[in-house]
């Protein structure tokens, strides 16, 4: 059967989208907010209840949580000041301890040993503050370097008293400039489980700040970096998956080795990452 084509032209009408005659000039035309300002009250009002109320019946860790996404919201909101307080409030009652930064003498927080800090916060206190620390110190102390310096060491500080709850893990610091986390932090535990009680991207995403941060600052010397930059390698690595931030962390690890003068460890981290 022969198709023949009728090379008539008709007169389609206007095609032109509508769509086409919105003004994207603005930022508001192109995207929203999630919580609108009319309805941030409303929100604030609500959490401030909520933690109001996990005070009084004692749910402490619920009221970290809280406390924690309050700090958000008021972060959000752009009121950094009132994040700061939230989120210091949350670090308190996660350690178990008021006005644990101010506690905080660069070597411990009011003269406990880490063992003393992780029996009295718990492992997940101490990841959770830990973690909420480094968080204040990249986003709500961007002109203060001593206190950030001061948030990050803290920070430091308490994720190496989590590496202390493993037997499996060393505790001197120089011994992780050849140590391997391995597959497990702690063998049968996922501390990651729960991404409400400790969230592992908020986890990694402060680590990795800490990292840069001590390491800008010329605190590999004491060491204190081996440690934390391990934990972050197993985080992204192991947990993760994340090939992009392992080849990140495994080359600042060898930036960190070299100026340890630890050359030998340096270059077996570097034939590793080369043989994949």
């Amino acid at each position: 059967r022969q198709v023949k084509f009728n090379l008539a032209l008709e007169d389609s009408g206007n095609i032109q989208s509508s769509d086409l005659d919105e003004d994207f000039s603005k930022p508001g035309a192109v995207y929203k907010l999630p919580v609108s300002p009319e309805h941030m009250s409303s929100v604030t009002d609500a959490y401030s209840a909520s933690i109001k109320y996990l005070e009084d019946n004692g749910e402490n860790y619920l009221r970290v949580v809280a406390l924690h996404e309050m700090g958000n919201l008021q972060y959000y909101n752009g009121n950094t000041r009132a994040a700061h307080s939230y989120w210091m409030k949350a670090v308190d009652w996660a350690l178990q301890s008021s006005g644990a930064v101010e506690k905080w003498d660069g070597v411990s927080v009011g003269g406990c040993s880490m063992e003393k800090t992780l029996k009295q916060a718990g492992i997940w206190g101490c990841l959770h503050a830990a973690g909420l620390t480094a968080k204040t110190a990249q986003y709500a102390l961007t002109s203060d370097i001593n206190q950030r310096t001061k948030y990050c060491l803290l920070s430091a500080h308490l994720f190496k008293c989590v590496l202390c709850c493993s037997t499996a893990q060393p505790q001197a610091d120089l011994q992780y400039a050849h140590h391997s986390i391995g597959e497990e932090l702690l063998p049968g535990t996922d501390l990651f489980s729960e991404p409400h009680r400790v969230h592992l991207g908020t986890t990694v995403t402060s680590l990795k700040f800490l990292c840069h941060w001590l390491f800008t600052k010329g605190f590999y010397v004491t060491v204190l970096l081996l440690p934390v930059l391990e934990l972050y390698l197993h985080l992204v690595g192991t947990v993760c998956r994340d090939v992009q931030r392992t080849v990140e962390g495994k080359i600042l690890k060898m930036r960190v080795l070299t100026e340890l003068c630890l050359f030998a460890e340096a270059v077996k981290e570097s034939v590793e990452l080369i043989q994949g």
